[in-house]
């Protein structure tokens, strides 16, 4: 008989582009950088809470994969230019047409442990939500939901962190206002619902 065939290089996930300078790779991320402030060290922290993000939301509970994730590794970019902790995109390109999921996480922001895995869960569950839709596109009531169900999903990742928590102080110093309200804060509160509703 025939020895077994090698393993196919398919089953390695290829990068989105050409990588920068400076890259640390896992199966199913990418993280890079210019900035020679940026350190490796919290580039592999990233990339191991991305993949805990991923072995529990999608190889666990089965949601939708980041789009072009099946083939293509999902580009996190770090970067001190970031006016925000983290942002997540899945805007089209030429070279994926359907959108490409990319988070963008500022080093800067992030010096903090906790904080840090809190905010890679979350821009992570971002990118599950564009493979669904674009809110971009939508009302600006839905702003809220998006924010609310990303921060709820944290908790799936890691229950015993609670990185979420903190956050419930948006929603306790203004309980009157509007569930859609979206001031930087009580949006990502609005996870309480899901919380409510889960358990």
């Amino acid at each position: 008989g025939y020895p077994p065939a090698a393993p196919s290089s398919k089953t390695l996930k290829a990068l989105p582009g050409a990588a920068a300078e400076n890259e640390v790779g896992s199966a199913n991320f990418t993280v890079q950088w210019t900035e020679s402030a940026v350190d490796p060290a919290f580039a592999e922290v990233v990339i191991s809470h991305l993949e805990d993000a991923w072995a529990a939301l999608i190889e666990r509970d089965g949601w939708d994969a980041p789009m072009t994730s099946e083939d293509h590794k999902v580009l996190v970019w770090l970067t001190p230019d970031l006016a925000a902790p983290g942002l997540a995109t899945g805007e089209p390109t030429e070279a994926f047409p359907s959108g490409q999921p990319i988070i963008y996480l500022n080093p800067t922001m992030l010096t903090d442990a906790a904080y840090l895995q809190q905010v890679a869960h979350h821009e992570f569950v971002h990118t599950t939500q564009f493979h669904l839709r674009d809110w971009y596109g939508g009302t600006a009531s839905e702003a809220w939901y998006w924010e609310a169900s990303a921060e709820w999903l944290t908790e799936y990742v890691d229950p015993l962190a609670n990185g979420q928590a903190w956050i419930s102080t948006f929603y306790a110093d203004n309980p009157g206002v509007a569930y859609d309200t979206v001031n930087g804060g009580h949006e990502y509160a609005m996870f309480l619902l899901n919380a409510y509703l889960d358990e």
